[in-house]
């Protein structure tokens, strides 16, 4: 023992870290078999490995199908994902009720297939494939479970795998901070209902890039809470970067419409739009509240896009109040160099009399059937084709400096 002892102080000593423990889940009673239901076997395999391990732990899911309900994960540990297939259950009560977000409402929703809470140091990674089984949900049910989320996770890490058919949302972050998605593919049909990609909730310092998305809604939706609550918990999203991702039939990039809590320092780039409903929407309504600004879209290339830019501030036509908590306000939002072809228009900004969004375009080129539409926006067009001649002129204050995560 004390030459065991001795040698695992030697390593410290010299910087080598020792390789993390592995757990694979058919050692804790899981088959691959896509007819086994595995949840109590792969939750074991998570609960044990995590318990009987001290420091960082990977769960393997090795070569096969799993059909599981929702499965739980923690702090300091790898799911790697080695040539499999994670199929979520199509009964509903394979997926527990779990509490609120805060900044939304106070009913409580499905937990996901993959999920989180309160963690730090999580990776997801491999060449695996998670299936949510989303035909059976979009036929049936509403308020579907989504394919993962966490909420109040600190530093994240997920690279490489695939998701695909997601009852709901795919992939939600919420009150987190410090993740990078790198390499992911996610698909679900152009007429699958909110099958959201990438959503990111009241969190901040993100890195999204290298990915391949196609979905039935939104391929990145930024978010901050809705209205009141949103505005009471009062949590950004801020400092994200997306990247170097090809976008296919989808609703294109969104920020909001629910963003109460705010949403700043957010720089898309080198993305790539073939086949979209939309290409880049920010949209809000009255009530929400918060602020979005200092935004930067830029070297974006568009193929057959049905509307490229869409600025919205009446998104759902919300009742207006006398209340001045209720207004939105977009300031110092940025679109530069982006060409290529719309199917119907180049873009519109329907902005509020009570305040008028900033907007600033340069080295726009659009092939379009339409060209813009403004109401209450002000800003400037620097060479933008179709001419862009609707905006109520502003000095344009410095584009936004990119911030990676």
């Amino acid at each position: 023992m004390s030459k065991l002892w001795f040698l695992l102080f030697a390593l410290c000593v010299a910087g080598i870290k020792l390789p993390e423990p592995i757990c694979n889940i058919v050692d804790y009673g899981a088959v691959g078999d896509e007819k086994t239901m595995n949840t109590k076997a792969i939750q074991k395999a998570i609960d044990t490995c995590r318990s009987k391990h001290e420091g960082r732990v990977t769960v393997l899911v090795p070569e096969g199908i799993y059909l599981t309900g929702s499965i739980v994960l923690y702090s300091d540990m790898t799911l790697l994902l080695q040539d499999c297939v994670i199929k979520g259950s199509t009964n509903p009560k394979d997926y527990p009720i779990v509490g609120p977000i805060p900044s939304y409402s106070p009913s409580r929703t499905r937990m996901s297939l993959i999920y989180g809470e309160n963690l730090t140091n999580l990776r997801i990674q491999g060449n695996g494939v998670i299936d949510g089984q989303g035909p059976y949900f979009w036929r049936k049910h509403r308020g579907s479970p989504e394919v993962m989320q966490f909420r109040n996770l600190r530093k994240g890490s997920f690279t490489g795998f695939q998701m695909k058919d997601s009852p709901g949302w795919t992939f939600r972050l919420i009150y987190s901070t410090d993740i990078v998605i790198d390499g992911l593919t996610i698909n679900a049909p152009e007429d699958s209902p909110c099958t959201d990609a990438i959503d990111i909730d009241s969190t901040s310092n993100v890195l999204i890039q290298n990915c391949l998305i196609s979905t039935g809604d939104d391929v990145v939706a930024i978010k901050s809470g809705r209205n009141a609550p949103g505005r009471l918990v009062n949590i950004p999203s801020e400092n994200i970067t997306v990247q170097d991702c090809t976008f296919s039939h989808s609703h294109g990039i969104a920020i909001g419409s629910e963003m109460s809590g705010s949403v700043r320092n957010v720089h898309v780039r080198r993305c790539r739009y073939t086949n979209a409903q939309r290409g880049i929407r920010v949209k809000t309504d009255w009530g929400r509240g918060g602020v979005v600004e200092n935004v930067l879209f830029e070297d974006i290339e568009i193929d057959a896009v049905g509307t490229v830019i869409e600025v919205d501030m009446a998104y759902n036509h919300a009742p207006h109040t006398n209340r001045t908590e209720d207004i939105p306000h977009f300031r110092n939002i940025w679109f530069r160099n982006i060409r290529g072809e719309a199917n119907l228009r180049a873009g519109y900004f329907y902005c509020l009399k009570e305040a008028p969004c900033e907007v600033f375009l340069e080295n726009v080129d659009i092939k379009a059937i339409l060209g813009w539409d403004c109401e209450h926006a002000k800003g400037t067009a620097t060479n933008v084709h179709p001419h862009l001649r609707c905006l109520d002129p502003m000095p344009p204050p410095p584009p936004p400096h990119p911030t990676l995560a």
